[in-house]
């Protein structure tokens, strides 16, 4: 009986370990089923961050070459308007006393400072 019962804890002890092997794949399997869902959750922010970033260029690059206009039309304008200055003994001549084509000057210079801002509405409209 001795041998019986020597049989039967061996098997009590199979069977206890073969469940706690058990239990500890089931729960290596569920962290592995989480740590792939929180890789999907990564490589979906990635790729929505890589999305943001590409955005981000684009609007770089369109304020850069918006900025790069307006300081051409404000170097156009500010020679424009100094042109319409003098330095003789009585002191900055007004507007009104400039020569007509320097008057013509300053409005074109307006005018395409007017065209610019438009343009870049519509731009920011489409966008």
């Amino acid at each position: 009986m001795a041998a019986g019962g020597g049989c039967g804890e061996s098997v009590d002890h199979y069977r206890a370990e073969v469940e706690r092997l058990t239990r500890e794949l089931t729960e290596a399997n569920r962290e592995k089923i989480r740590a792939a869902e929180c890789g999907l959750v990564v490589l979906e922010e990635n790729q929505t961050l890589k999305q943001q970033y590409a955005e981000l260029e684009t609007e770089q690059e369109a304020l850069k070459q918006e900025l790069e206009q307006l300081q051409e039309m404000g170097g156009l304008c500010y020679y424009s308007s100094q042109l319409c200055f003098s330095q003789n003994g009585s002191g900055i001549v007004s507007i009104t006393e400039a020569p007509y084509n320097l008057h013509l000057q300053i409005i074109i210079c307006h005018y395409c400072f007017i065209d610019l801002l438009l343009k870049m509405h519509h731009n920011a409209q489409v966008q």
